[in-house]
């Protein structure tokens, strides 16, 4: 993704276009039949895996919930600037974060 693009969607200068928005939005590699024309939503493709292993999906659900919020912050801030702008690594901590809270709501 172009630096343009990230910064638009930190800003939500766009309508409909923010990061929570981004992250709804984003497909797995996983389609659930052979005929799908789409991969599965992240989300979505998670629940599925869960469905066929729900012991180990609760352990992935329970490994975000162990992780603070100012952890994946200072992680992120770890990275060079030469690598990594600060826009994107804002851009990076909130999809992170809020990747983080959909998968802590998710419930079975």
């Amino acid at each position: 993704m172009q630096e343009e693009k990230r910064i638009s969607l930190l800003s939500g200068e766009i309508r409909n276009a923010n990061i929570e928005t981004y992250a709804r939005k984003a497909r797995s590699a996983i389609y659930l039949n052979a005929d799908d024309k789409k991969a599965l939503p992240t989300i979505e493709a998670f629940i599925e895996f869960s469905k066929h292993s729900p012991e180990a999906g609760r352990v992935w659900l329970d490994k975000p919930a162990e992780i603070e919020d100012d952890t994946i912050r200072e992680l992120v801030e770890r990275i060079p600037r030469e690598r990594l702008s600060a826009e994107s690594a804002e851009f990076v901590c909130r999809l992170l974060l809020f990747n983080k809270q959909r998968l802590l709501e998710i419930k079975f």
